[in-house]
């Protein structure tokens, strides 16, 4: 890479000032030319004082990077925020790398995004880059003599797109059809494709949406898209504790180690059945990678079972006994 970064980069912010100083680090290692911060707005005066922590961090930046700020006055939430910093994002700019606060790439991400995202502006299926092969999502072995794969499903700690692509994007899904799902989700194996049907329409029932990677989810497969991701992990997740509002429990993905990668060979492979079904297991559950490539498919889909048998068991029993509780 040259001194100054050419690639535009979106950081989206909220209330987490304890995970901005690594982040910062490698921002002012690389030297972006354009870097868009966006902060979401509080909800309480907590979180004001933790924005202005936030603030003041921020401040930390190499004087010599072109930064552009945006504050939300009001609370925008975990699905509308970052929704609303990206489409802010590309108003202004043609593509670029996005990542949140609690996201710390390898330097390698940079050069391993602005190489692709070059390669690929003209390959319209081709959504997004991720850099994020955490856990891993996809074992190195997998990939053969390739570094990069193309997947069916949206990996979004850490990632790259362009403008055009965004604007497929739509933060509400509309209503499922499910006979027209079932026929685009052909690279999945059958049971998969009805957790998947039944992941989507669970998303579409929640009164408050606080998510955006399910309609994306949605968006890629209806429009048979594809997400880049590399054969070694480029970033890392270090947001698992108490104050996350998705990422709560440590799991396999959690705090993954970084890699260098060095892109030789443009040409990528395409995911298969096996390994997209596979991957649903290691988004949905607390699986980790070895459970999920080391055992048959069917042991998966028997664990999936139980453990949704055992959660709605639980479900039932609390609803019961606050039926019960309220009659007594």
């Amino acid at each position: 890479m040259s001194d100054v970064y050419k690639v535009p980069i979106l950081l989206i912010l909220f209330n987490r000032p304890k995970y901005i100083s690594k982040t910062i680090q490698y921002l002012n290692i690389i030297k972006p030319e354009a870097l868009y911060v966006h902060i979401d707005g509080p909800r309480n005066q907590e979180d004001q004082d933790k924005i202005n922590e936030v603030e003041v961090m921020l401040k930390e930046l190499h004087t010599d990077i072109n930064v552009t700020f945006k504050k939300s006055n009001l609370n925008l939430g975990c699905g509308l925020g970052p929704v609303s910093a990206i489409n802010w994002f590309f108003e202004n700019e043609d593509y670029g790398i996005i990542f949140e606060d609690d996201v710390v790439p390898h330097k390698s991400f940079f050069e391993y995004c602005e190489i692709l995202l070059k390669k690929y502006s003209d390959k319209r299926n081709i959504f997004m880059i991720s850099g994020d092969n955490g856990g891993p999502m996809v074992p190195q072995d997998l990939f053969e003599d390739h570094k990069i794969m193309a997947v069916n499903i949206p990996i979004i700690w850490g990632w790259a797109t362009w403008s055009d692509r965004w604007k497929k994007y739509k933060f509400e899904i509309e209503k499922i059809n499910f006979i027209n799902t079932f026929k685009n989700l052909k690279d999945f194996y059958f049971f998969e494709k009805i957790m998947i049907i039944n992941y989507f329409l669970r998303a579409t029932k929640k009164r408050a949406i606080d998510f955006w990677d399910i309609q994306l989810f949605y968006m890629l497969i209806m429009n048979n898209d594809q997400c880049l991701i590399p054969s070694v992990n480029l970033v890392k997740n270090i947001g698992f504790d108490e104050d996350a509002t998705h990422t709560k429990e440590i799991t396999s993905r959690s705090f993954s180690d970084t890699h260098k990668i060095k892109i030789t060979k443009f040409d990528y492979i395409k995911s298969n059945k096996s390994i997209n079904s596979r991957m649903i297991y290691l988004i949905t559950t607390q699986m980790n990678s070895d459970q999920v490539y080391k055992k048959f498919l069917i042991s998966l889909r028997i664990n999936y079972l139980f453990r949704r048998y055992i959660y709605y068991f639980y479900s039932l029993k609390s609803k019961i006994n606050k039926t019960l509780s309220r009659k007594s």
